[in-house]
């Protein structure tokens, strides 16, 4: 995959179509946490890539391109999208800053030309899911 690939994806990603409804969460019987949702948190999956691995030089306006492309295609989620509105509760925005999250990592991912964890999650959120969550065993916890 290339970063114009990724871009692309990015772009026609139709968010949160097969997503199932916040309350769906309070019913797991197990113990998770939250993925990043803002992108001044520590990646849970830090140290499975290398940045320069294969010593290319780092370019980080493709970083920024990829960024940029999220935030433009994030707007059709809305303020206060229906599967994440629970009464007073609005997850809208940190599904949005998870997003954001993912595809500035997996920018990462690919401009080291290192697939990995947030390649995958980026996946699921072409699927129209949300993987919100990661299980202490490593697994992720999608709605």
């Amino acid at each position: 995959m290339n970063i114009e690939t990724l871009i692309e994806q990015i772009e026609n990603t139709d968010w949160l179509s097969q997503a199932e409804h916040i309350l769906t969460l309070s019913q797991l019987q197990f113990e998770w946490d939250w993925l990043p949702t803002s992108r001044d948190q520590s990646d849970p999956f830090e140290g499975t890539f290398t940045v320069n691995a294969d010593q290319r030089p780092y370019d980080k306006e493709a970083e920024k391109r990829v960024y940029k492309a999220a935030l433009r295609s994030l707007r059709n989620v809305g303020n206060a999208h229906p599967k994440l509105v629970n009464g007073p509760h609005n997850y809208t925005e940190p599904m949005k800053g998870s997003a954001l999250f993912a595809c500035k990592h997996a920018a990462k991912e690919v401009l080291s030309n290192q697939p990995g964890k947030w390649l995958t999650i980026l996946a699921l959120y072409k699927n129209g899911v949300w993987p919100c969550g990661i299980t202490q065993t490593g697994e992720l916890v999608i709605l």
